[in-house]
């Protein structure tokens, strides 16, 4: 335990470093605030920009609490218990804070620089920024190096002082100093990486720049009749991929545009807040066009579905597999093929061609589809060459 007596910290230097973390405090918790209120955490940036703001709170807060340092002289010993929870809290919320800067910088680096969307590591942001710190933190706490600073403005690693410097040194100093290095790189390369590109596009001519912003290719419109919702939502889908829309934003944009009739005036009923939300948005579209109640006509519709004379086994297995689709939208496609290849095999009628499919074992329609033709034809191929033999014999 370190020894305290003795040290009389100044009074206005502490109230000058309370009042100073005490608005950074206010400002983080303002900005908080405004984030949620305004319901911004609902996308990506805005909120790594809230767990940004969150460490930074947590980050003065246990800055704020450093005053607690001036009444040190009235008892050593609660004292510097206290003095040793404020030192875990400071390296933890420093480390939490760092990590979550980087996370951001590397973010931002691989969206604008390599056009790479990484929203699926957000959870690894948040993990690895709330527990590694932990880690970090409780090295100190194991060799008792947490304490008072000589001159008692802060506690911090400092205590022990044959490996305080050393641990100061390996547990924040030059990571720190490494990462933020990083981060800035980072960060220059981003800010000259959209300059130029700013650059390139001031200096396109309106009708070049017209061009460059126009899709390769422009999704069908829908109106909520003639086509399918899951039909029309696939077709969307591989639209944006040959687009390379990659942001919600985007996507959005072009799906506003290309509603009409029913699908348009479903869209204008829905509330604010699912029309600037595409993940909503495609799932009240989804609600209203494609309800669990003609998913079971579907169903109903698939089981019973046999061909017609004028469809070959082709245009059948499509029929198929789109009522599958429309059926179980929510099962994975290697399910969906399934069903649709078991109701394939039952409309096989005649023995030799339904033996000859299943022998074969066919994985997918398409197989069912090239078996099926191979067996009619040698079955086809056999009756004639039977019924040549019979009129020989006659």
């Amino acid at each position: 335990m370190a020894n305290f007596s003795g040290v009389s910290p100044s009074i206005l230097n502490h109230a000058v470093i309370a009042v100073a973390n005490g608005v950074s405090v206010l400002v983080c918790l303002l900005a908080a605030i405004l984030l949620c209120c305004l319901k911004l955490y609902k996308k990506l940036v805005y909120r790594l920009a809230l767990y940004q703001v969150l460490s930074a709170l947590a980050l003065t807060s246990v800055s704020v609490m450093q005053v607690v340092v001036i009444n040190y002289d009235k008892s050593p010993i609660l004292y510097g218990r206290v003095c040793t929870a404020i030192g875990f809290l400071e390296v933890y919320t420093e480390w939490t804070k760092l990590l979550f800067t980087m996370w951001v910088s590397f973010h931002l680096f691989c969206f604008a620089v390599l056009h790479k969307n990484l929203k699926k590591l957000e959870v690894l942001y948040v993990v690895t920024s709330l527990l590694v710190p932990v880690v970090i933190a409780a090295v100190p706490l194991t060799t008792h190096a947490y304490g008072l600073s000589p001159d008692g403005n802060a506690c911090y690693i400092y205590a022990n002082r044959s490996v305080a410097f050393i641990e100061r040194l390996a547990l924040w100093d030059s990571p720190a100093m490494l990462m933020l290095i990083a981060a800035s790189t980072a960060m220059v390369v981003v800010v000259i990486k959209l300059t130029s590109q700013s650059a390139l596009t001031s200096d396109l001519s309106p009708l070049a720049l017209a061009m460059a912003q126009r899709p390769v290719l422009l999704p069908d419109p829908f109106d909520g009749e003639k086509t399918s919702w899951p039909e029309w939502e696939t077709h969307f889908k591989h639209v944006a991929v040959v687009n390379k829309w990659e942001s919600a934003d985007e996507k959005l944009k072009w799906l506003r545009v290309r509603l009409t009739g029913k699908a348009l005036a479903a869209f204008s009923r829905c509330s604010e807040d699912v029309r600037n939300d595409y993940g909503e948005c495609m799932k009240a579209l989804a609600k209203c066009f494609n309800p669990d109640s003609k998913r079971e006509v579907y169903v109903a519709e698939l089981h019973s579905r046999n061909r017609r004379k004028e469809e070959d086994w082709a245009t059948y297995a499509d029929i198929l597999k789109g009522l599958a689709d429309k059926a179980y939208p929510d099962l994975e496609e290697a399910a969906r093929e399934r069903l649709a290849l078991n109701q394939f095999l039952g409309e096989l009628d005649k023995p030799q061609v339904a033996f000859g499919v299943r022998q074969g074992r066919p994985k997918s329609l398409d197989e069912a589809v090239s078996l099926t033709i191979q067996a009619q034809s040698k079955s086809t191929l056999e009756a004639n060459t039977h019924r040549v033999g019979v009129q020989g014999l006659k």
